[in-house]
């Protein structure tokens, strides 16, 4: 992307503690068809688009996700930051998406959340959280979801980030 940073940059003091090209997102859900893209834009010159073909259903049903395999502390304030872009809708509204970190095992437990409508260029969209307990290294996922109606949105890099106080 231009002008975007590196996976590997952040802002003073910010340290990564997972980060995910786009190439290297699981990508879940019965509701979608993806494929890879070359963008000149796009960090590494490619991006994997996720279709969403049908209305309805759960926000499951088209998503990315990544575990963070590093320990997240006690009052640690975490920021999950994903690049998107919307490339079309059918309702020609903006394209959407929900940014989240939550529990990668069976309880599902959401950490941090927000929802984006995405425009049409390259554009980070982060949610953050301050942890209220530790979590254990792989104990969560960052996720993108797509399933908030028919779409197509194209996907690039990702950082989870312990921001510096």
């Amino acid at each position: 992307m231009i002008g975007a940073p590196t996976i590997a940059q952040t802002a003073t003091g910010d340290r990564v503690i997972a980060s995910v090209k786009a190439t290297d997102w699981a990508i879940t859900g019965d509701n979608q068809a993806h494929e890879r893209v070359a963008d000149a834009k796009a960090e590494g010159g490619t991006a994997i688009r996720i279709t969403v073909p049908n209305d309805g259903g759960s926000t499951a049903g088209a998503a990315v996700q990544t575990k963070v395999n590093t320990t997240i502390t006690t009052g640690d304030r975490v920021r999950v930051t994903a690049w998107l872009k919307g490339v079309s809708t059918v309702a020609g509204g903006p394209a959407k998406a929900i940014v989240k970190l939550k529990d990668s095992g069976k309880s599902y437990g959401i950490y941090a959340q927000k929802t984006f409508e995405l425009t049409s260029e390259w554009k980070p969209y982060s949610a953050e959280f301050v942890a209220t307990r530790d979590f254990a290294a792989g104990s969560t996922a960052m996720v993108v979801q797509f399933a908030v109606g028919r779409q197509v949105v194209d996907v690039g890099q990702a950082t989870t980030t312990i921001v510096a106080q």
